[in-house]
């Protein structure tokens, strides 16, 4: 299986010191309200469904066995931490003959959402969502 490595870097403001960071990758959209209609996937089937280009490389950088997240990782400002991104499965269900490519093709252009959970000591922790796009160019904020 190929992977991709992909760095989260550490800008500041460095009056924080050192953060903990875990990252958990984001689906395309939310799908924990849709509905559960009779001959489709069960919401326990879609939840194991990474919905976007990558997940990280399971059990690779203490990732969990589906690749939706990591633990958190020390960084200092200016510092970065490199992990291992692997190409997200589709599901099993997913229709047609040329399904996997059709797969491929509806994200291919799509950026790597993320949730960064951080904590520094003395402040509260905080949530952080950004999306990374495939390029390599660095994070948007917000996205």
């Amino acid at each position: 299986m190929s992977y991709t490595v992909r760095h989260v870097r550490f800008d500041g403001p460095a009056a924080l010191g050192e953060l903990a960071v875990a990252l958990k990758i984001r689906d395309d959209f939310d799908r924990s309200r849709l509905p559960h209609l009779a001959g489709t996937p069960t919401p326990e089937e879609r939840e194991q469904v990474i919905w976007g280009p990558y997940r990280f490389r399971p059990r690779v950088d203490d990732a969990d066995e589906l690749g939706r997240s990591v633990p958190a990782f020390p960084l200092l400002p200016g510092d970065r931490h490199r992990l291992a991104l692997a190409p997200s499965l589709r599901p099993s269900w997913y229709p047609g003959d040329d399904r996997e490519q059709r797969w491929r093709d509806e994200y291919r252009t799509s950026p790597i959402r993320l949730w960064a959970e951080c904590t520094a000591p003395g402040h509260k922790p905080w949530r952080l969502a950004f999306a990374v796009p495939q390029d390599g160019t660095w994070a948007l904020g917000g996205a």
